[in-house]
This record gives structure tokens, C-alpha cells and sequence, in this order.
């Protein structure tokens, strides 16, 4: 995949980062901290868009599985420095 099909990907997908934030952690949603929340969503959208191979599934179902580890990282990097 080129870099602005990668792009592309992306830019296509961002409201997904939305749905992951509302359907998985909702308090996020109208925290004061909601848009740090989507920036980490966002690093999980591009992590999702570097390892996409087209033709297994939609890219779409993968992300959506990918963008919760981002949070995931980042409570467990929260964890280890309280």
C-alpha cells in the first residue's frame, strides 16, 4: 500500500475513533480531556493503517479492533508511573 492510500485510510476512518471512544469508553466522550483521548485513538487508527493487509478484511473490522490498544497502552503506561 502507497502512502496516500495509507493516507487515505486514515482520513476516511477518522469518525471511527468516535465510535471506539463512545462505544468502549464513554466517559471519555465529555471528559475535558476527550480530544487527548482522540489523539490516542488516533495513534491506534495509524498503527490499524501501517499493518493493514487489503483483501483480509475491511479495514474498517481491523481498525476497529486496533484502536482500543492504544488505550490500553496507555492505561498500563499510566499504571507503572503512579
Amino acid at each position: 500500500m502507497t502512502g496516500p492510500e495509507r493516507d487515505k485510510l486514515i482520513e476516511e476512518n477518522l469518525q471511527l475513533v468516535w465510535y471506539v471512544m463512545a462505544r468502549y469508553y464513554p466517559s471519555t466522550i465529555n471528559s475535558p480531556e476527550r480530544e487527548d483521548f482522540f489523539q490516542i485513538g488516533c495513534i491506534g487508527l495509524i498503527f490499524a493503517a501501517n499493518n493493514y493487509k487489503p483483501g483480509s478484511v475491511k479495514f474498517s473490522t481491523f481498525a476497529a479492533r486496533n484502536i482500543p490498544v492504544s488505550y490500553t497502552h496507555l492505561r498500563a503506561h499510566e499504571t507503572r508511573h503512579d
